[in-house]
């Protein structure tokens, strides 16, 4: 980051903008680092780490229990990648689509009408 940094603030850019700036950038290429290979472009690894500048923000509160933000930071990085992996995984894996996830709000909302006794006896076929 320093050999980025220093150029950018070379330029007249404060510290702060000259870092947030690198750390979209580095969002953005963390996005296609994980979109590439999994074919499924959902900026969820970008949001990911935009996310991180709060949780960054949030910790520094904590600079007297060095322990407690490192546990809080730590915690929401690694849980927190690990979903976003895991959900580019399951479009690979299953082929969630919005088509697909729209077939199954219409299933769960057959099965509940069915369960309530909307449909008449014999106009369905138990699934």
């Amino acid at each position: 980051m320093v050999h980025v940094q220093q150029p950018v603030k070379a330029l007249g850019i404060n510290r702060t903008a000259a870092m947030l700036g690198i750390f979209v950038v580095s969002a953005a290429l963390h996005e296609v680092v994980l979109s590439v290979p999994f074919k499924a472009f959902k900026l969820w690894a970008f949001w990911g780490m935009i996310g991180q500048v709060p949780i960054i923000i949030g910790t520094r509160a904590f600079r007297h229990h060095k322990v407690l933000g490192n546990i809080l930071f730590w915690s929401c990085f690694a849980i927190g990648q690990s979903v976003i992996v895991l959900m580019y995984y399951t479009i690979i894996s299953f082929g969630f689509s919005a088509a697909n996830v729209k077939l199954c709000r219409y299933y769960v909302a057959y099965k509940e009408r069915l369960v309530a006794g909307e449909y008449p006896s014999g106009m369905h076929s138990e699934l």
